[in-house]
């Protein structure tokens, strides 16, 4: 008993320890990663609070010099670029420069010029763009282009604030040639000017008269010249191979607003023209766009070069156009052809051929699910083609251009021979979030980035729904709650957390949008009204959002309006509830009786994992609801511990109390336990009585199978963090956790896993590690010894379950696990001597394992070079990953010193750092390592990869996850402060 009580106490303090600090990480890390912010409020006077500072702060509104000083300087660094475009584009340069508007360099006080607003004004929308864009021969550093908009306008003006037209243009340098009207007469500028504060990055004329609708459409044609970026943004160039043998291709990554790094656009996604694009390039490459290739011309008046015309797009916002041009010896592709004959392509580097197949392969069961689930959605939804561009290096893991999806190598490729379980899930998701996208980001298409939870939420819900299409044996659909679920409601805990929908007040908030929050609580929300409304009428509800606006941008209440309702709320009403608050709900749930009767009494309160803090949500993003929700709720009543038949009650609770009475058919009988949140299904916490957790794990003890796995889940994880928040005592989580040795299905061990991975990478630095660590090995020993938890199965479930189990044994230090890998490790030696290395030695799902905790526990430095070596070798990316992973595992700090040297000397070919960096971290050993590295080369990191760069943010996350006390969380105070 004692021991117990130590480990309760202890844990919980370390753990509240870790909370404190996370939730005040969870909110300086923001701003720290997308500097400056402004705080978020539902009120539209932010507009013009932005626009008194600006107006205060006149020398921060122009960091560039104007557009005529920019030119010369760019003419003394590289003499003759600009005057080469008269010729190449048969245009006639405007030499004498610009007339600058001097109300961009000094504004009037008090003027709300449309260049403060971080939207673009509504009055003008394009329609077509001709693009013409010149890539050069490798590693010169400059491109060029030209660009005709056609734009329409669509209101009369109603001051001369309206004489301004704003266009996004941020690192190339806009050229303007004339702007015409419909009837291809001149219309006479006045001024221009360049605005670039807060990224607005807007290119600003001045016409001398207001337009009316009646001169539309205009066409606006530009010059543009522009350097390749020093990071990935925009248009950019990379190499890539082994030293020796580098190559270089060209890519473009405009998600979320980087296309105006490119050339001179309407860069919000409520802007959707449509797009005929001309690249030329050298003729021994190959250029991909979003529409198939209609011609390859070559160039008279360029030696060498070939101009591909590309088909005319469908309307398109600027963030999904996508391009990328390689050399013809470096890339290959596979065809195979989709229902309505849509021709998909994947492209991968030669020796990469194979391995390519296998995900085209993958890709065409998962496209035919899609299109099985949006059958009814407008056949103009689908595109004529595809290209699958599997590229070396990229800033993510896909992009998903309608069209021309770019996915990352290490990201997708596989092996079948080497891919474990948990690999072909991960890819096949991926996958599939990124083609469902085609539809809610393409197709349907949100009108700003406060609504980009339309296009990230959807597909992340639907992706689940395709993949158990193509691969109905993975059981997919359960596993949202180990795959996401689990994980959103543990981050969305915080006190610092936002709500799904929050405003944008500059584009460095964008960024912050693409979160687990943005993607996986809507997904999880969509997943709580399926199972109260059925899958059939949210695929019904969806279509019609879908075919509501072709090619145009979705409106949410058509959704709401073809829903109806969701039980007995209006859908609208229901969908704000949880849209607009922060956190969820935590359902105290009692069985009492009253009056002979029992009663079920339910009490809504906010969640919250973490004491509150100065980053509260409460301040930022305040409840227009009193953080009261409208809640489905199904729960389960049983008379005994082995009750084969419970009450199955629902109940609709939109109160902060709400009581019923619990019908009996047996009034000698009495309910003895109850189990709300049926199935997982739901996106609340729920806690109970201390009899009632004891009931439930007499419940569990007596292996009652009507608690489905979905449910044993639920209970482990409300057990975890309601002992994790003080809510239920740890005596609580371990008398019913000892019913885990009679537990064999995947999900309840896989959440117990995440839970104990969690608590273990604080107690790590703990003493009461050793006690924890007992009781679970114990318990593992038995289920050890009742499987073969070693061979493999051949049923995909089956697997992922012993590896979780496996995993979990080794991470809590179990001899058994420990010495058996060691065990298994001597017969991987020899291949590794040899160099042949053969992967069916071990089963996929357990070699991770073996890798790993063997050069855990051994301090054999011949050993870990020769790993070292295969892992710089091996062209198998699962097998490469588990190889890295491997690395960072050793308890010598010496070698994680020079791993990491060796990476920053770029003697390592193809190293991912931010990998790396995360899964050293994990390691007792390495995390003050990678913290002092993070810390002395913060600044070079900046240099080498961008200030903008989300991956740098999530990087300080990854390392400080684990951090136990105050001396470390001052040190990131510094660092976030001080920078």
């Amino acid at each position: 008993m004692s021991e117990k009580l130590h480990i309760s106490y202890v844990v919980i303090g370390a753990y509240a320890a870790f909370v404190l600090v996370s939730s005040l990480l969870v909110g300086l890390l923001p701003p720290f990663v997308n500097r400056p912010l402004c705080n978020n409020d539902n009120s539209e006077s932010k507009l013009s609070e932005i626009i008194d500072r600006q107006t205060r702060d006149t020398d921060q509104v122009q960091p560039h010099p104007n557009l005529n000083e920019r030119i010369a300087q760019f003419k003394q660094k590289y003499p003759g670029k600009i005057e080469s475009l008269s010729s190449k584009y048969s245009r006639k340069l405007k030499v004498d420069g610009y007339d600058i508007c001097p109300e961009i360099i000094n504004p009037e006080p008090g003027v709300l010029y449309p260049w403060y607003s971080p939207r673009l004004p509504d009055r003008y929308v394009p329609i077509h763009y001709d693009v013409e864009l010149f890539v050069p021969e490798w590693g010169l550093t400059v491109y060029d282009g030209f660009m005709d908009m056609k734009v329409d306008i669509i209101s009369d003006p109603s001051s001369d604030l309206d004489k301004y037209i704003l266009i996004h243009a941020a690192e190339e340098i806009p050229l303007l040639q004339f702007i015409r009207d419909k009837d291809g007469q001149d219309v006479e500028v006045d001024c221009v000017g360049e605005f670039n504060y807060y990224k607005n990055d807007y290119f600003v004329i001045k016409t001398k008269n207001a337009l009316n609708p009646t001169n539309g459409p205009l066409s606006i044609e530009f010059l543009f010249i522009a350097l390749l970026p020093e990071y990935d943004s925009g248009i950019f160039e990379f190499q890539f191979g082994t030293p020796g043998s580098e190559s270089t291709m060209l890519a473009s990554k405009f998600e979320p607003i980087e296309a105006r790094n490119a050339f001179p656009c309407f860069d919000e996604p409520r802007f959707k023209p449509t797009w005929s694009f001309k690249i030329d390039h050298p003729k021994t490459t190959t250029a991909l766009f979003n529409t198939p290739a209609q011609s390859d011309v070559p160039i008279p008046t360029v030696n060498n070069s070939v101009q591909t015309t590309f088909a005319t797009s469908k309307q398109l916002p600027s963030y999904l156009i996508g391009m990328v041009v390689f050399n013809n010896d470096d890339f290959v592709s596979e065809t195979l052809y989709l229902p309505g004959d849509i021709r998909l392509n994947i492209w991968a580097r030669k020796q990469f051929a194979n391995d390519a197949l296998d995900v085209l392969n993958m890709t065409e069961k998962i496209f035919e699910g899609l299109m099985d689930i949006f059958r009814e959605v407008d056949d103009s939804a689908l595109p004529s083609k595809i290209d699958m561009f599997i590229i070396p290096e990229y800033p993510y893991d896909a992009i998903p251009h309608y069209g021309l999806p770019i996915f990352r190598e290490k990201d997708v490729l596989f092996k079948f021979s080497s891919a474990s379980e948990r690999d072909l899930q991960r890819i096949a998701l991926l996958i599939a979030k990124s083609l469902a996208e085609f539809w809610f980001g393409g197709f349907a298409t949100f009108a700003w980035w406060d609504e980009l939870w339309l296009q990230e939420g959807l597909a992340d819900y639907i992706k689940y729904r395709a993949v158990d299409l193509a691969f109905p044996n993975w059981n997919i659909l359960q596993q949202f709650i180990t795959e996401e679920l689990i994980y959103v409601l543990v981050n969305d805990g915080y006190p610092s957390s936002h709500p799904i929908y929050k405003p944008i007040n500059n584009p460095y908030e964008i960024e912050e949008y693409f979160d687990d929050v943005e993607k996986s609580k809507t997904a999880a929300i969509f997943r709580m009204v399926e199972e109260e409304v059925s899958f059939a009428e949210m695929e019904k509800a969806l279509t019609g959002y879908l075919n509501a606006h072709p090619w145009g941008t979705a409106e949410i209440n058509k959704f709401y309006e073809i829903l109806g309702t969701v039980d007995k709320w209006p859908a609208k009403e229901f969908f704000d509830r949880w849209i607009t608050q922060s956190n969820y709900p935590l359902l105290n749930i009692r069985l009492v009786e009253e009056n002979g009767k029992q009663v079920i009494k339910v009490t809504q309160s906010r969640a919250l994992n973490s004491y509150a803090s100065i980053f509260a949500g409460d301040l930022l993003y305040p409840s227009a609801y009193n953080f009261t929700w409208y809640i489905p709720l199904t729960c389960s009543f049983g008379r005994s511990e082995s009750d084969s038949s419970p009450l199955e009650r629902d109940f609709y609770i939109d109160q902060k109390e709400f009581s019923a009475e619990v019908p009996n058919l047996q009034p000698d009988q009495k309910y003895v336990w109850v189990h709300c949140d049926r199935k997982f299904a739901g996106y609340y916490a729920t806690d109970y009585t201390v009899e009632n957790w004891e009931n439930l794990g007499l419940a569990l003890k007596a292996e009652n199978r009507e608690l489905l796995p979905e449910d044993r889940a639920n209970i482990i994880h409300n057990l975890f963090v309601n002992g994790f928040t003080e809510r239920t005592s740890y005596f609580q989580v371990v008398d019913v956790l000892s019913y885990l040795t009679r537990e064999k299905d995947y999900l309840p061990w896989k959440t117990v896993h995440k839970h104990l991975s969690d608590m273990a990478g604080i107690l790590d630095y703990k003493e009461p590690f050793l006690q924890v660590s007992s009781f679970f090995s114990s318990m593992m020993r038995k289920i050890e010894a009742d499987m073969d938890l070693w061979s493999p199965s051949g049923i995909h479930t089956e697997e992922l379950l012993k590896e979780t189990i496996l995993s979990l044994a080794c991470r809590l230090q179990d001899s058994y696990c420990l010495t058996k890998t060691s065990e298994l490790w001597e017969g991987v030696i020899p291949s590794l001597l040899s160099g042949t290395f053969d992967p069916v030695r071990l089963p996929p799902f357990v070699r991770e394992i073996v890798f790993n905790y063997h050069v855990q526990n051994t301090y054999n430095v011949n050993e870990w070079d020769l790993i070292l070596r295969e892992y710089e070798n091996i062209e198998d990316f699962a097998e490469r990953r588990r190889l890295l992973e491997s690395l960072t595992f050793t308890r010598l700090p010496w070698l994680l010193a020079k791993l990491l040297e060796e990476q920053q000397e770029a003697k390592l070919e193809k190293i991912d750092l931010f990998d790396t960096i995360r899964m050293m971290s994990e390691n007792p050993v390495g995390r003050e390592i990678t913290w002092d590295y993070y810390r002395i080369n913060f600044r070079k990191l900046v240099e080498d990869f961008g200030e903008d760069d989300a991956r740098l943010g999530q990087m300080l996350i990854d390392i400080s996850k684990t951090f136990e006390n105050e001396f470390l969380f001052y040190e990131v105070l510094e660092l976030v402060f001080f920078y």
